[in-house]
């Protein structure tokens, strides 16, 4: 009685074994087929999103060619932009068959796209942007060559041509405008006088936390955003080129170990400029030795600035 309760006890046993491997393996297959956030997870923030208050305008490509299944290929076109904010080779945003047209947002001024159809050259069309303006282009691919001829409007009766239209693009965007104006950079600027010896490049540990601690503080305060500190040191033009371009070099170089060893461990530039861009360049060829490096002083600086990172 004992053996058949034992045997009873794990036949129930492997049963619920193998229902369990079964719904592992549904769970599973079920996993392979499924779309959307389960599977894919959520989407990363574009940082290269366009800014909807900044993309009021509009331009409306539309391609005039009959449709013609025949042709249907060889009229097609493909749109491109050379904008600032891109290469120069251009980044590809739409392609229309005959009788699509597309709407792209972009940024205020003056806009350049090339048109290509069929492998030929490209036609350069310009236009030029403002707040909330909407330019229609019709492009008319010529029936002997890979040419495009176009014209550019602004008259909104357009509308009544393109209604019939599809608005459909066969290729995927690979830019998208992003009109947010730079942000301008917070400068520190240092008086080497105050960080450094005479002719030294050491940082001066009497001297060392009031002026680059205010550094620190704003670098702390800005955490949450990306950014680059850019540091740079300058030198008056008394002494050596060679001599006054790495004594600036190291001073910068200095600053720079500081913030880092403060915590900062983001984007960072150092350059040393020597003698360039001097703030003073008016003092007298009569002082004494004294006075011109008194006169002077303004020119020994190092600069830390900090920006916004792309």
């Amino acid at each position: 009685m004992h053996n058949l309760q034992g045997g009873g006890f794990m036949h129930n046993r492997l049963k619920n074994t193998l229902q369990l491997c079964l719904l592992v393996c549904i769970s599973s297959l079920t996993a392979c087929t499924t779309y959307g956030d389960f599977l894919t997870g959520h989407p990363t923030k574009n940082l290269s999103e366009p800014v909807e208050k900044q993309t009021s305008a509009q331009v409306v490509f539309f391609n005039e060619a009959h449709l013609d299944t025949d042709s249907t290929h060889t009229s097609a076109t493909v749109i491109s932009t050379q904008g600032k904010v891109i290469s120069t080779q251009g980044k590809v945003i739409s392609g229309l068959h005959p009788q699509q047209y597309t709407i792209i947002s972009t940024c205020d001024g003056t806009q350049s796209y090339q048109v290509t159809r069929g492998g030929g050259a490209a036609t350069t069309i310009e236009l030029t942007a403002t707040p909330n303006s909407v330019h229609y282009v019709r492009l008319t691919p010529s029936s002997t060559s890979s040419a495009i001829s176009y014209k550019v409007s602004e008259h909104p009766q357009i509308d009544d041509v393109i209604k019939d239209y599809d608005e459909r693009s066969f290729l995927v965007a690979r830019h998208l405008p992003n009109c947010a104006k730079p942000t301008e950079p917070t400068t520190f600027s240092f008086d080497a006088g105050a960080l450094f010896n005479f002719d030294g490049h050491e940082l001066d540990d009497v001297v060392l936390n009031l002026p680059l601690e205010k550094v620190v503080h704003f670098i702390e305060t800005q955490k949450t955003q990306s950014m680059q500190v850019i540091v740079s040191g300058y030198t008056d033009h008394l002494g050596a080129p060679d001599y006054n371009q790495q004594l600036s070099e190291r001073r910068a170089q200095a600053v720079a170990n500081y913030l880092k060893s403060k915590g900062y461990n983001g984007k960072m530039q150092v350059s040393g400029f020597g003698s360039a861009d001097p703030i003073v360049t008016d003092c007298s060829s009569s002082l004494t030795q004294g006075e011109l490096i008194q006169c002077l002083q303004p020119n020994r600086r190092v600069t830390v600035s900090v920006l916004q990172a792309n």
